[in-house]
């Protein structure tokens, strides 16, 4: 039996689970990129306390908390220029932070 949609519950479901694990794996690949930011960072760099929060948050699997420490390491560590930016071709511009 079908709804007014005309998709059944069990389609419906599917494209839920389908849906939770795209989301799963965008969160894997930003929390793998923000390590890699991480890693990169020069011996002895200190970031502010800001972009270590941002940090955390995307190693807890915070999609947002990627997005803003990518935007933070772009931008050279600096709020301004993140608020700033004009780099419109970037993939992240139209959800950057701030």
């Amino acid at each position: 039996m079908s709804n007014q949609s005309g998709f059944t519950p069990e389609a419906r479901e599917a494209s839920k689970e389908a849906r939770r694990e795209a989301k799963r794996r965008r969160v894997e690949l930003a929390t793998l990129s923000v390590e890699a930011l991480v890693k990169d960072q020069s011996p002895g760099t200190r970031l502010p306390s800001w972009a270590v929060a941002h940090l955390e948050r995307a190693r807890r699997g915070s999609l947002s908390g990627a997005i803003a420490a990518k935007c933070a390491e772009c931008c050279c560590w600096l709020r301004t220029e993140i608020r700033d930016c004009e780099v419109q071709a970037c993939p992240l511009w139209a959800f950057r932070p701030y």
